[in-house]
């Protein structure tokens, strides 16, 4: 099957990469992949869309990587969507891959540039809906 370059859409609106202002966001986690980071660590890749305001269905990209010195920044992330597994023992990569799919959370988002200079989003704070609803912080 060809396509026909001449009927394509006028805007590229849903392929912006550009990053997304400071602010802090409700997202879902669209995709969570296990992987392994350049150095040997235990990855998990994320994809993001965010779920409400001027900046619904962006999407925004995490690799959370997962070894001893680590562990806070992956307790942050799995206390911000609610998952059980802050409680647990022996929690395999695949656990965390399995916790993050379909979950929902705050996260702060801000302005970033890639080693090659593209533009990209710093994640960090993330956070339950409900703890940041009322609350004047962002």
């Amino acid at each position: 099957m060809g396509y026909n370059l001449k009927n394509r859409p006028e805007s590229n609106s849903g392929n912006d990469f550009t990053s997304l202002p400071a602010d802090r966001y409700t997202i879902n986690v669209e995709a969570a992949e296990a992987s392994v980071s350049a150095n040997g660590n235990d990855m998990v890749k994320l994809t993001f869309v965010v779920t409400e305001g001027d900046y619904k269905n962006r999407k925004l990209w995490h690799n959370l990587v997962v070894m001893d010195k680590t562990l806070n920044f992956v307790f942050d992330f799995l206390n911000g969507i609610g998952s059980d597994l802050i409680n647990a023992e022996n929690v395999e990569i695949e656990d965390i891959v399995t916790a993050a799919l379909g979950a929902t959370c705050t996260v702060y988002a801000k302005p970033a540039k890639t080693d090659k200079g593209n533009d990209t989003n710093k994640l960090s704070s993330f956070a339950p809906v409900k703890e940041t609803e009322a609350s004047p912080f962002n």
